[in-house]
């Protein structure tokens, strides 16, 4: 993007020539450089629209690969109920337990596995969330690219039309360039904070969280 900056001051100092051929180069290169920058932003929304549809793909698999991990057949869930049944069972079969401590135990293991549940529940739902989160925040920045791009693409269009009408003014040529530049730099940091979020978009399989502390199945 530095280059279109730079190509804009070219573009100025050759129609300060204007009774020269290089004054209608100029104007011919500003116009076929505004040209491209409009190609570019066409291009550009094009592509934003088909990463955002990627990502929100990609939120619907991994909430679904998540789910698995929670309620699959080897899931973390039935892990730990079948893990909870094989305690109680135990609890049962003991003949060195009276009744009373039996219906206690067994209490005491109802309630460790309903809270075992409610954690990996609200880590899975916290999970998806963030995910959720994090589209949400790359979409958006997605479109304050396009929303910058649009004012370089307005200070180069203006820059254009008075290159077109022949009518070189050094104060506005400058303040233009300048709007141009200060919209280059804030694209491109955008553009950095936006491929941030994208790598946490990456899909990662997570392993079983439960899987070391649930035993044998």
């Amino acid at each position: 993007m530095r280059r279109l900056s730079l190509m804009s001051t070219l573009i100025l100092g050759l129609l300060s020539l204007t009774g020269c051929p290089s004054a209608d180069s100029a104007r011919k290169l500003s116009s076929e450089q505004l040209k491209v920058q409009q190609e570019f932003q066409v291009q550009l929304t094009k592509y934003f629209a088909s990463m955002e549809r990627f990502a929100e793909n990609h939120v619907t698999v991994s909430q679904l690969y998540d789910d698995d991990l929670l309620n699959g057949i080897d899931g973390d869930e039935p892990r730990l109920r079948r893990r909870a049944q094989r305690d109680i069972n135990a609890i049962k079969a003991d003949a060195s337990k009276s009744a009373d401590q039996k219906v206690a135990d067994i209490s005491a293991r109802s309630q460790d596995l309903g809270r075992q549940l409610e954690v990996i529940r609200a880590s899975n739902e916290a999970d998806k969330q963030e995910l959720a989160e994090t589209v949400r925040q790359y979409k958006a920045k997605n479109q304050e690219i396009l929303a910058t791009y649009q004012a370089i693409l307005d200070a180069q269009t203006e820059l254009d039309h008075y290159i077109q009408l022949k009518k070189f003014d050094e104060v506005i040529g400058e303040q233009l360039l300048s709007k141009i530049h200060v919209n280059q730099v804030k694209v491109l940091g955008l553009i950095d904070q936006a491929s941030s979020l994208a790598d946490k978009l990456k899909f990662q399989p997570k392993k079983p969280e439960t899987a070391s502390a649930s035993g044998n199945q």
